[in-house]
């Protein structure tokens, strides 16, 4: 008798289309924000105040952002180190590119990417990876928000209206609109985070005596993670990379303001209120790294600083593009460098 093949989903295939509807659905929302940022925009202004810019200063860019990368990687090791795992700088930089990547195209996948692509090369538990990335997002929050105060500090009326008019009274628009406004979606939402909360309450186990999942121990793995902060050997060291990864990274934007005629006079308040909204933008998670959204963000602070919108949007789009291309050529590159490499794990769990 010939065997009926079942043709209900299986979980992993069930898993798997969620994913390719999320990625399409970022991806239609990134081209929605660049259609909606440029629809009015005089294509030939752009293109006359990018045909004005000293393109010789993709040099220093790329040096500063191969700085900043490299600044990254030793990061990166110094804190795998506390847990007492000694890894190849090679293959962490390869992993970490190779994980920008990824972020281009599946945004926040690219992470996972890079810890899946240790546990190969290192045999590091992909969640334990998983923590210590965590742990360097932290770090990164801690600077962003050190620089935001500079920032206010330097222009306090400008980036105030900044985030008034072009943040705050959108997103508040947005959410008084689609969810107050709508008792039935607010109710759902109520619900919804209140489930999650009795979900993990009722799932978590508190006998010891019952033998742990899988999942318990992944759990566990990203919890040693996370702890690696408290084991760190060399606090000093660990600041002061990364004190200088985010340099490196002010320095990218700041190049970039020296490329063009009109921005190159601008006040060092000004550079830091362009870091933080370059950002914000590209934490925006779209494909593109915030493409769209980067590019509304950083011509609308420059036109706060009379900047006109075609060199604002040349600008954003100059900057943005130079680190695109510098995130393709090195992920291109780490990838096949992880390709052709020596494995020390059959396994990526």
């Amino acid at each position: 008798m010939q065997e009926i093949k079942s043709t209900k989903e299986s979980p992993v295939e069930k898993t798997k289309n969620i994913q390719y509807i999320r990625n399409i659905i970022f991806l239609v929302i990134g081209f929605g924000i660049i259609y909606m940022v440029f629809k009015n925009q005089n294509f030939d202004d752009i293109w006359k105040v990018l045909k004005t810019a000293n393109l010789w200063w993709i040099v220093p860019v790329f040096f500063a952002l191969i700085c900043g990368s490299i600044l990254r990687t030793l990061r990166w090791q110094l804190i795998l180190a506390s847990l007492n795992y000694s890894s190849s700088f090679f293959n962490l930089f390869n992993s970490l590119m190779f994980g920008y990547f990824v972020n281009l195209g599946i945004p926040r996948l690219g992470e996972f990417s890079r810890c899946f692509s240790l546990k190969k090369k290192e045999n590091i538990p992909v969640a334990t990876a998983f923590g210590t990335v965590m742990v360097e997002r932290m770090a990164d929050m801690l600077f962003l928000v050190i620089t935001v105060c500079i920032a206010f500090y330097l222009e306090y009326a400008t980036i105030s209206q900044f985030f008034k008019e072009n943040i705050f009274a959108p997103l508040w628009g947005l959410v008084q609109k689609n969810i107050l406004d709508k008792p039935i979606v607010l109710g759902l939402i109520v619900f919804g985070i209140g489930y999650l909360f009795y979900y993990l309450y009722k799932n978590t186990s508190t006998n010891e005596s019952q033998p742990q999942t899988k999942l318990d121990n992944m759990t566990n793995e990203v919890w040693d993670g996370l702890m690696s902060f408290t084991k760190i050997n060399n606090y000093p060291l660990f600041i002061a990379y990364s004190l200088f990864i985010w340099i490196m990274y002010g320095i990218t934007s700041y190049f970039w303001l020296l490329a063009f005629a009109e921005t190159k006079v601008l006040a060092l308040g000004v550079v830091f209120v362009i870091f933080v909204v370059s950002n914000i933008g590209k934490s925006v998670p779209v494909q593109g790294g915030g493409m769209g959204a980067y590019h509304y963000l950083v011509s609308a602070a420059l036109l706060l600083f009379g900047i006109a919108n075609p060199v604002g949007y040349a600008y954003a789009i100059i900057n943005h593009g130079s680190v695109t291309l510098y995130n393709i050529i090195l992920g291109i590159y780490s990838w096949a460098a992880l390709t052709l490499s020596k494995d020390k794990s059959e396994e990526y769990f």
